[in-house]
């Protein structure tokens, strides 16, 4: 058998094929053969070089996805052939690639995916929710009825962090850009949802009050978010969509004394146990099995295609995301 894997030989060029040949398995290894993996910001940011995660070209992309394991080694569990897994666990000093119709990863690190989730939901597991359910769960102390506010709303971690934050039984304030999303979110279970315009944090009635922010955009629309914060409040920065510096303005790091951090999973996953992080999953899981979540899909396309795949992932307005098939 033929490994095809989507490489980046060089920063800021397109991605090119390559072929390759399957390697003997170490005794605590598994072969998966990928299903499918959606094109994330973290993939698109890693071919320019601005990624946390930045290995050596040339590389596999592709930080996410869902196999099924076909082959193991000499110390894994016969058992596990044939199930589906995903393995959340990338970091700096261990990187993978999933754009690969065939990947090879330690078992230890696979969580199984549950019968009731398809392939497609299955590839976008790794990294989104696991971030969402930390952010809203790690990050101060939220009781039943509190309020959070949140920009780009209307990402897939956005929804993520609307549906979990149901399930805690926290209220949401969600800021998007594109008017036609109001509907769709609040169908999701926002509470409220605002349209992004200058100064928006006038526009909310819990400004003041909100105990936490979740920042995905930077910027002034960052500065709007920590505005709304009670004293002691906290602002979490998990990306930067506008390109831009967060800013956050003097009154409420000196007057409120709120705190800013940032989270990124596969840095945090660098220091939780296989045992936290299986945990953490099982509680989503049994928040899904009890209310069924899905994330949009936009479009697949064969990993053959992957130059008009990032070029609809370039596309603005896109709702849903863009996955790639390779099974």
């Amino acid at each position: 058998m033929t490994v095809h894997s989507i490489c980046l030989s060089k920063l800021s060029e397109p991605p090119v094929i390559i072929e390759s040949s399957l390697q003997a398995l170490k005794p605590d290894q598994v072969r998966l053969k990928m299903l499918f993996s959606p094109i994330n910001p973290a993939d698109l940011n890693m071919m320019d070089g601005h990624y946390v995660i930045q290995p050596d070209c040339p590389f596999t992309l592709g930080n996410e996805g869902v196999g099924v394991i076909v082959e193991r080694g000499a110390d894994v569990d016969q058992e596990l052939v044939g199930k589906r897994v995903f393995f959340p666990f990338q970091t700096r000093n261990q990187w993978f690639g999933f754009w690969s119709n065939y990947v090879t990863v330690t078992a230890k690190g696979c969580i199984l995916v549950p019968d009731f989730i398809d392939d497609q939901q299955a590839a976008m597991l790794g990294i989104n929710p696991l971030t969402a359910l930390v952010m809203l769960t790690q990050y101060g102390v939220l009781t039943k009825d509190d309020w959070i506010v949140q920009n780009a709303a209307n990402s897939a971690l956005g929804r993520w962090v609307i549906y979990i934050a149901n399930q805690l039984g926290f209220q949401t304030i969600n800021i998007i850009r594109d008017e036609a999303m109001i509907t769709p979110l609040l169908e999701l279970g926002a509470q409220s949802v605002l349209v992004f315009e200058k100064n928006f944090s006038r526009n909310i009635s819990q400004k003041g009050s909100i105990k936490l922010a979740l920042n995905g955009v930077g910027g002034d629309s960052a500065k709007e978010l920590a505005k709304c914060l009670a004293p002691q409040g906290t602002l979490v920065t998990y990306g930067a969509m506008s390109k831009e510096p967060v800013s956050i303005g003097n009154v409420a790091l000196i007057y409120k004394c709120i705190l800013a951090t940032g989270f990124n999973r596969s840095v945090w996953a660098e220091s939780m146990s296989l045992e936290d992080i299986t945990n953490l999953y099982n509680r989503l899981f049994n928040m899904l099995k009890r209310n069924p979540f899905t994330i949009p899909v936009n479009d697949v396309f064969d990993f053959c295609d992957v130059k008009p795949a990032l070029n609809r992932v370039s596309q603005s307005g896109l709702n849903g995301k863009v996955l790639l098939r390779f099974s």
